[in-house]
């Protein structure tokens, strides 16, 4: 039950992951925002330069965040947002404790990212979880000591030397990859004088059967249709990533990069290679999700047709690769085991096997972009000649951890 390298083999709670399906659509949006909430509230715990000890007062009223009092509340979390001032972080830290016992309910996995485990576990400790404020009145000086007390101990656990070493790992494997990402988008932009940029999230249905190594064969089968069998055959590099949601299960989020001399229609080109995932590949079992169609819903957009003299555009589309960048923990507590936390005792993993359902721990490559051939000038021209896209990836057994 428990692996050296990796850490503890992870489980999946059937019965649990069956209620998160079952929630609807507004239901699971703000239940994933309470989770990226408790990072936010953790990420700022461990970025405060001294031990926070009086963050809660006495005769202070406190108060659920005003954003979910209205219709329809903007849900989107940036963890590393930083809060007003201290009764920000407070009034939201009470909203995060009165909903750890409603993640608990639906949570699947057997084992948390550390900012989670983190977290709940100190909550529970300190007897704060079925705290109630709803009322709106001033908290008892037993309740103050209580929440202070408990992040302080949080902060203690983050500034302790084996959470920053797994933080420091996540941190400059995120890094690591931005830095890939932005290092290979401009060797495409020296090699091509203009760029047709397309997004695309394949994934399956919500009744599905999938699987790592379905997604992985999935995705080979993607990459050799664009390759050999896309009608434009134009394609000179691409960037993708791989996922895990608990409702939408194993998916990929895919920029792709097209001569831009060769193709201009991002919207009918995505189109069809959507259609074909979902026809072709996954029989019928797939879905995808077309990003240049929704250009318009984009801050800062950076796909369509980008030529090498646009900065700002180049600029747009490095943001917009940093979304396939960013660190899943889901992936990585599924497949790889790793864990803040001490191995689980035996009674851990005395489950039922009509319930609980084991998952692999395996080496993957979750990150990925292509490989450019040798630069070569082209005579009488200032650009350069067309790039090759290779990719050595065949499957797991080749694949590595990045």
């Amino acid at each position: 039950s428990w692996d050296g390298t990796y850490g503890a083999i992870q489980m999946i709670n059937l019965n649990k992951l069956e209620q998160l399906h079952e929630l609807d659509h507004e239901a699971y949006a703000l239940w994933c925002h309470d989770i990226a909430l408790i990072k936010r509230l953790v990420n700022a715990i461990s970025k405060a330069k001294n031990p926070p000890t009086e963050i809660f007062k006495e005769f202070k009223r406190y108060y659920f965040p005003d954003y979910l009092c209205k219709t329809n509340p903007k849900l989107y979390v940036d963890p590393h947002q930083e809060f007003r001032d201290q009764y920000d972080f407070a009034d939201h830290l009470i909203y995060a404790i009165s909903k750890v016992i409603d993640i608990e309910r639906s949570y699947p996995f057997n084992r948390y990212p550390l900012y989670l485990d983190r977290f709940i576990e100190r909550v529970t400790e300190f007897g704060l979880h079925r705290m109630m404020v709803l009322d709106r009145k001033a908290l008892s000086y037993e309740v103050i000591r209580r929440l202070n007390d408990c992040i302080y101990e949080i902060y203690l656990d983050i500034k302790s030397l084996r959470a920053k070493t797994e933080l420091k790992r996540v941190r400059d494997k995120q890094r690591r990859q931005v830095k890939s990402a932005n290092e290979y988008i401009d060797d495409l932009f020296i090699r091509h004088s203009r760029l047709l940029v397309i997004r695309l999230d394949f994934g399956y249905g919500e009744y599905a059967d999938s699987s790592l190594e379905q997604l992985c064969g999935h995705r080979e089968q993607l990459l050799q249709y664009l390759r050999k069998k896309h009608p434009s055959k134009a394609l000179v590099g691409y960037i993708w990533k791989m996922e895990y949601g608990f409702k939408k299960g194993y998916h990929i989020h895919c920029m792709l990069f097209f001569d831009g001399a060769k193709v201009q229609q991002g919207i009918t080109h995505a189109q069809l290679i959507g259609d074909y995932w979902n026809k072709e590949i996954t029989q019928g079992d797939g879905n995808y999700y077309n990003c240049n169609a929704k250009m318009d819903d984009y801050k800062y957009c950076g796909l369509g047709m980008v030529s090498h003299h646009e900065t700002r555009k180049i600029d747009n589309v490095k943001r917009a690769s940093m979304y396939l960048t960013k660190h899943d923990e889901w992936i990585e507590l599924l497949h790889y085991g790793y864990q803040y936390a001490d191995a689980h005792d035996g009674d851990d993993l005395d489950f039922d096997d009509s319930i609980m359902q084991h998952t692999p721990i395996t080496k993957l490559r979750v990150f990925r972009t292509g490989q450019l051939g040798e630069l070569l000038p082209r005579r009488g021209r200032p650009r350069y000649t067309d790039g090759l896209v290779h990719d050595s990836v065949h499957g797991l057994d080749d694949d590595q951890d990045e």
